[in-house]
């Protein structure tokens, strides 16, 4: 990374270059250009979502008025709000979806410990009011005290019978506040602690909606289309994993939103990515290095 360029344009880089060109030929996303590139329609989607921006309106006028520091994104001058709504409404949708399947492959790198899911089984919480008896006990690993029952079960009430009649397994597990949390799952292969981390994966899932829906331009769209409203919510999506990734990458413990909030009043600050999200509020020397005269 480099603090020659903005904190935008270094989270730019963090993208597929090269693939994402190779994406527009293949689906032609630039025919009849006439000059707006998919680059340049790229950043102007992603600014509206790091930068908040409420319309089509905002998103042209806050590049405007950057002041020159627009090269280091890769583009020469800002779109004009006609010129991004005829591309939001026209261009293929399915080039920022690839993009975002690149970037994600690109950030398993980053990305913490991999489950490999195989057949079709389900984990969710056990009703409190769950009538049912205990055909067998399973043994629970000692190294894992988290880990408090792991039963074979059948539902006896005539309402679960006649829907669920065969087994079930019923793990009860120690969340990390202390909480019982009881588990219901159809998959008996598997170690009680894995069921218990898929289960956190699931909740992980409903909270990456919540975050998207409270920290992106979700719940309004800059344009009337299907395809643009795909492209708003791919690059909502893109612009996540981009944050997410620098998050990976930080030291400093961020969480997600606060993390947002500051990229969005940093956009255009010129320091080192890398530097800014370990200490993100050390203060650079400011100009150039003092000029040191040679005497002769």
């Amino acid at each position: 990374m480099s603090a020659n360029s903005s904190l935008f344009a270094q989270l730019l880089q963090l993208l597929p270059q090269a693939t994402f060109r190779k994406i527009v030929r293949e689906e032609h996303g630039e025919r009849c250009a006439k000059g707006f590139t998919c680059r340049m329609q790229l950043v102007a989607m992603l600014y509206l979502q790091l930068a908040q921006a409420k319309s089509l309106a905002e998103i042209c006028d806050g590049l405007r008025l950057t002041c020159g520091k627009l090269s280091h994104l890769g583009i020469a001058t800002a779109p004009a709000k006609s010129t991004l709504a005829y591309a939001n409404e026209h261009r293929p949708a399915v080039i920022y979806q690839r993009l975002f399947a690149a970037t994600l492959q690109q950030a398993e790198q980053w990305r913490p410990g991999k489950w490999t899911r195989q057949g079709v089984f389900f984990v969710t919480r056990l009703k409190d009011n769950a009538v049912y008896t205990v055909e067998e006990e399973r043994p629970v690993p000692a190294q894992h005290p988290e880990i408090i029952s792991d039963q074979l079960i059948r539902l006896s009430s005539a309402y679960a019978q006649a829907r669920c009649p065969s087994r079930l397994r019923r793990i009860v597990v120690r969340d990390t506040t202390g909480e019982e949390v009881v588990l219901l799952t159809n998959q008996f292969s598997l170690a009680a602690t894995t069921i218990a981390a898929i289960y956190r994966d699931r909740w992980a899932i409903e909270i990456f909606f919540r975050t998207i829906k409270q920290c992106l331009r979700i719940k309004t769209f800059v344009g009337t289309s299907a395809n643009a409203l795909a492209i708003q919510i791919w690059t909502a999506l893109l612009a996540l994993l981009l944050v997410a990734i620098c998050r990976f990458r930080s030291t400093f413990g961020w969480h997600l939103s606060r993390l947002l909030a500051l990229l969005r009043v940093n956009l255009f600050t010129y320091r080192d990515l890398l530097d800014w999200l370990t200490d993100p509020f050390h203060t650079p020397p400011l100009g150039p290095p003092e000029q040191l005269e040679l005497a002769f």
